[in-house]
């Protein structure tokens, strides 16, 4: 067989079907053939093999799809699971920003194309926000009477805002808020 007949890899080694036509050759002389072993030395039992890293974390978390199946399975956590005051806290920032990034880009888009995604948008931050209901609600119902900052700083303050520190005041603002709500939805 000629040498310059045989194709070859670009980086200068030969082809699978020319390292077949070798071994050919080689068993025709009634040479022994040679396995090698090419997985050598490339695995075993390394500390931490199969748990990521943290770095491989955030490189999973800045893939699009990755990020959103977070996403969802933490709202997921959300509504199961009791949170803390302190996070219930982060949440509710999170949720209020996230709110305002969605009004500022729907605001400065100029053709509806540019983000055709907000539907999605819309309902996952939607969820979020219910699961944000219920978890605030589980947590002034059962830690209520430990007084106002039980249920967290920002379910404080909201509320002393609403309020205005009068109870009269506090229930006409409700019940504006209420009827917008039920214009708004029907």
């Amino acid at each position: 067989m000629d040498a310059n007949a045989v194709p070859h890899f670009r980086n200068g080694g030969p082809s699978a079907a020319a390292q077949t036509f070798g071994a050919r050759d080689r068993h025709s002389r009634g040479e022994a053939a040679t396995m090698v072993d090419v997985t050598a030395g490339q695995g075993g039992a390394t500390p931490g093999a199969g748990f990521p890293s943290i770095g491989e974390i955030g490189t999973m978390l800045r893939r699009g799809d990755l990020a959103l199946a977070f996403g969802i399975l933490t709202i997921l956590v959300v509504l199961i699971l009791p949170l803390p005051s302190i996070v219930l806290d982060l949440f509710l920032a999170i949720s209020i920003t996230l709110s305002i990034l969605i009004l500022m880009t729907a605001l400065f888009i100029q053709a509806p194309l540019e983000f055709s995604s907000f539907p999605t948008i819309l309902l996952i931050s939607t969820m979020l926000r219910l699961s944000l209901n219920l978890a605030s609600t589980r947590l002034i119902l059962s830690r209520g009477h430990e007084g106002t900052a039980a249920a967290g700083h920002v379910i404080e303050a909201f509320g002393n805002f609403v309020m205005g520190g009068n109870f009269v005041i506090g229930i006409i603002v409700f019940a504006i808020l209420v009827i917008v709500n039920f214009v708004v939805i029907t």
